[in-house]
Order: structure tokens, then C-alpha cells, then sequence
């Protein structure tokens, strides 16, 4: 309580001294006694002080109540309320003349004309610019062409790659080549010796590869989800089958090299090329 008492006396004498009327009437009350603090401040005899202050300075309880209240009281209320008028109508009119004599040297300044070295000089810059500029253009749009052409370039050799490796794993190209067709049981044999990688996006690289692990009765031990949730064989091919029991991808077997290659058929939900590939040392 005693802290609270003691925080609201600071605030309140802090107020009560940034108060623009207690300033002005001190100023005042110093311009109306500057004799008294002078008396005091000055050496003499204390008698004589007391003689001076009260015979001098203050003969009379209305001479002392005029130069110590009502004169600096008096004169702080006409700083306060009248003073601010005509200072307002001082900075008016200096601001005014400031602001016309800036607009002067502004238009003296706009309308100072230039030599005619200047001007030729400026012009040489201009055009020096200008065809820096155009030159800077010239050489990105020589090369936006350029990239458009590389560009150009590597897509048709993806597309002539993909279109290689489509007819390298289709059924027309395993024949032609002399790929064995291989029987249910040996497909089966195949996929329950060893686990395989299944590249399922050959674009991707190693992000697109995952190791597949395959179980007896159409399980998928390792590198099952929603597409591949579990295996058969049908007629000689190796089908993936999604969970909602849709074919997802569909697989040729070759013999010899042991890698199944994706059969591209239309009826698949798969991304074509696909394969898989043994991985004997995988755990």
C-alpha cells in the first residue's frame, strides 16, 4: 500500500511539473523577483537582507502579494493565451516565404538552359545506351533460341528412347529377339527364389525403384501398397495386382536374362516400361 501511495505521489508531481502553466509561472514569478533572488544570492549582513527584502522589495502586503501572485500569474496566462496568436502568424508567414523562395530557385533552376557541349553530350549518352540496350536484347533472344533448340533436341531423343524401350518390351520385339517364353511354374519358381527390383518410373532414376519381395499365395512380403497389394500369373505373364483387384501392370518373363519387362498393354493402370530385375544380394 505504501508503494502504491508512494508511485501515485511521483506520478502526480511528475504531472504537476511538466505542466505548461507551472513552467510559464515560473518563469514568470523569476522575471517578477529576480531582485529577491539576487538579494539572497549576493553577500551582505543578514539584517541588511532582511531590511532590503521587506522596505525595498516589499514595503506593503499589496506590493508583495502584486510581484509574488498576481503579476506572474498574470503574465503566465497572456504567454499562455495570447502569445500563441501572433507566434502562429510569425511561423505562417515564414513558412510562406520559405516555401516562395524555394518555388524561385526551382523555376530558375528548370528554365537555366543547357551548352551546347552539354547537349551533345547528353545525346551521345542516349544513343550509347540505347544501343547497349538493343545489343542486350539481341544476345537473349539469341539465347532463348538456342535453349528453345537444346530443348527441342532432348525431348525428341526421350521420345525416340521411350519409344526404343516400348518396342524393346513388347511381345513382337521378345520373340524377334529370341526370348523363351517361359511356363507359369517357372515364373513362379523365379520370383519365390530371390527378391527383385521393380522399376516402376524409368524416368525418375532411383526415386522410381523399390525392392519387391514376393510370398507364396499371391503375397507381397516387401514393396506392397495400393498398386502393387499382391501378384499372380496368368497365361505365362506375371500380373501385379492393385487392392481394389484391378490389374496394375503386367510383366513378359525372359528365360535367360531372368528380368521381367512391362507388356504395355492398354488394359494396365501402370506407367509403361516398367521392369523388374533379380537382386540376389539384397536383404
Amino acid at each position: 500500500m505504501l508503494v502504491e501511495s508512494n508511485k501515485s505521489l511521483v506520478g502526480y508531481m511528475r504531472d504537476r511539473a511538466t505542466s505548461p502553466l507551472l513552467g510559464a509561472f515560473v518563469l514568470s514569478w523569476i522575471a517578477w523577483n529576480y531582485k529577491f533572488i539576487l538579494a539572497i544570492l549576493v553577500y551582505m549582513p543578514l539584517e541588511a537582507k532582511f531590511q532590503f527584502i521587506e522596505q525595498t522589495l516589499y514595503p506593503s502586503i499589496w506590493v508583495s502579494l502584486l510581484r509574488l501572485f498576481l503579476g506572474p500569474l498574470v503574465t503566465a496566462l497572456a504567454f499562455l493565451f495570447i502569445y500563441p496568436y501572433p507566434a502562429a502568424k510569425v511561423f505562417e508567414f515564414w513558412r510562406t516565404k520559405q516555401k516562395e523562395l524555394r518555388d524561385i530557385r526551382l523555376r530558375i533552376e528548370d528554365e537555366a538552359l543547357l551548352t551546347l557541349d552539354e547537349s551533345k553530350r547528353i545525346r551521345r549518352q542516349v544513343v550509347e545506351i540505347q544501343s547497349d540496350y538493343e545489343k542486350q536484347i539481341r544476345n537473349k533472344e539469341n539465347e532463348i533460341e538456342n535453349l528453345k533448340q537444346s530443348l527441342s533436341d532432348e525431348q525428341d531423343r526421350i521420345e525416340k528412347l521411350n519409344e526404343d524401350l516400348a518396342n524393346a518390351s513388347s511381345p513382337k520385339f521378345t520373340a524377334e529377339a529370341g526370348v523363351k517364353a517361359a511356363s507359369d511354374v517357372v515364373i513362379k519358381e523365379a520370383i519365390l527364389k530371390q527378391p527383385y527390383k521393380l522399376v516402376f518410373n524409368p524416368k525418375k532414376g532411383k526415386p522410381g525403384q523399390k525392392l519387391m519381395l514376393f510370398g507364396s499365395d499371391g503375397k507381397i512380403l516387401e514393396g506392397d501398397n495400393n498398386n502393387e497389394s499382391s501378384w499372380a500369373i496368368k497365361n505365362g505373364k506375371l500380373e501385379l495386382i492393385q487392392s481394389d483387384g484391378e490389374v496394375h501392370s503386367r510383366f513378359n518373363f525372359d528365360t535367360n536374362t531372368k528380368v521381367f519387362t512391362h507388356t504395355n498393354d492398354s488394359d494396365t493402370k501402370s506407367i509403361k516400361g516398367q521392369y523388374l530385375t533379380p537382386e540376389p544380394g539384397a536383404t
